[in-house]
């Protein structure tokens, strides 16, 4: 099927289904089964553009759509994970396990679709961040601290404990950068941290205090 006609075939679907299917009564219909059907056959397409507009159609589709978007996270193309990613992460609650699943990607495009799904969307979770925070990649678990901070105060504890124990420092540093962004809030923990035995941690601490305006007081040089 060529693009241009697999793209008509989902603008063609979603239309009836968000006109209410003719039922006549002019309220969105839940899709059918063969609607879905037939998007995840144009998500098994060898071709990225239909496989990318299948997605945005199934992200419409609700819930119903999680399990065929949730394979397609698998497909090997990064394109296609972060399209699926972002198609889920407009769904809900359902899409919660797809979503910490693709903080795991080895793709930092699709790793940051999904922490702003889990930060922003209606999956939203700070929990759904844990895994990721143990993550052996120092860029996961730097992927995931970036998105925290939209959390405010409830995020603390986590980014206070990265900041303090993880083995890498430049995750340490990214959990401060983090930390820093919640501002005041955030004071005490970076006061503390401003005190680290590691150089690294204590001068990006030092610094987002003076970016609060702590400076003298709580962060006296970086030696």
């Amino acid at each position: 099927m060529s693009s241009a006609r697999a793209w008509l075939a989902v603008a063609l679907a979603l239309g009836a289904w968000a006109c209410g299917g003719g039922t006549g009564g002019g309220e969105p219909r839940r899709p059918a089964e063969r609607d879905v059907q037939s998007w995840v056959r144009l998500l098994r397409s060898g071709d990225v553009y239909e496989r990318r507009q299948a997605g945005a159609a199934l992200a419409a589709a609700g819930p119903a759509a999680v399990g065929p978007l949730g394979a397609l996270l698998r497909d090997p193309h990064p394109a296609v994970r972060e399209q699926a990613t972002r198609a889920l992460a407009r769904i809900g609650p359902e899409a919660r396990p797809d979503l910490e699943r693709a903080l795991l990607d080895s793709n930092g495009a699709v790793r940051r679709a999904a922490a702003d799904g889990l930060s922003h969307g209606p999956a939203r979770s700070l929990a759904g961040f844990d895994q990721a925070l143990h993550a052996p990649h120092h860029r996961v678990r730097e992927d995931a601290l970036a998105a925290l901070p939209a959390f405010g105060a409830a995020a603390l504890p986590r980014l206070q404990a990265v900041a303090s124990e993880d083995p890498d420092v430049r995750v340490r540093r990214a959990a401060v950068e983090a930390l820093g962004r919640l501002g005041e809030a955030a004071r005490p923990a970076l006061a503390a941290l401003a005190r680290s035995e590691a150089a690294g941690v204590r001068a990006a601490a030092r610094r987002e205090l003076r970016r609060l305006g702590a400076g003298k007081r709580d962060g006296r040089g970086d030696g």
